[in-house]
């Protein structure tokens, strides 16, 4: 009987360990600060107004979000919602930069625009370690909020600084419990072997 038992404890063993470390999906994302390029001023008693193809310009605004797969799976469809917090009917965005790392001239990422302060991305495929960054150039300094959501993965912002000291707590729970069930296979290996003297 105890044969049995530790060669169904064997055999089911891998196959859990298999689920186990299977990889996850994962996708993180750092929204960078945004830089102020060119700001509506008075200088001394002149009013200087800025416009560009005659959207007037508060101020100049770069922002720039880097989105790159973290997990260990690819993920496809991606989705990426880029929401500005102003209700100023002038707001604009004036450019929109995509570039991807690796570079890849053949994809084809999606933008729909469906407001002047909202903007969604799809992106088709994004492997492992592969990395998505968006620059906007806007009209005004609102907040900007982003969003994602792909098939069975998280979506976790990253802030800066923290990238490097980001921790798969996941990971090591995993590798410990693949610790413990080895011993444990070998603990039940040397029992069975010591009761059947």
């Amino acid at each position: 009987m105890i044969p049995i038992v530790v060669g169904l404890i064997t055999g089911a063993l891998p196959i859990g360990l298999q689920h186990l470390f299977e990889g996850e999906h994962a996708i993180s994302y750092n929204n960078q600060r945004p830089i102020i390029l060119l700001l509506d001023s008075t200088i001394g008693e002149v009013k200087v107004k800025v416009a560009i193809n005659n959207v007037p310009v508060q101020n100049l605004t770069k922002y720039k979000v880097r989105i790159w797969n973290s997990g260990d799976k690819p993920v496809e469809n991606l989705k990426v919602g880029f929401f500005f917090d102003t209700k100023d009917e002038k707001f604009r965005v004036f450019s929109i930069g995509l570039t991807t790392d690796p570079p890849d001239p053949f994809i084809k990422i999606k933008v729909d625009s469906l407001a002047n302060n909202k903007r969604n991305f799809t992106y088709p495929l994004l492997n492992k370690g592969d990395e998505l960054i968006v620059t906007l150039l806007a009209n005004a300094s609102p907040n900007l909020k982003v969003s994602g959501k792909s098939k069975g993965g998280s979506f976790n912002e990253i802030k800066d600084g923290d990238e490097a000291q980001t921790f798969n707590l996941w990971f090591l729970i995993k590798f410990l419990i693949w610790i413990v069930v080895t011993l444990l296979i070998l603990f039940i290996a040397k029992f069975v072997l010591f009761s059947s003297r």
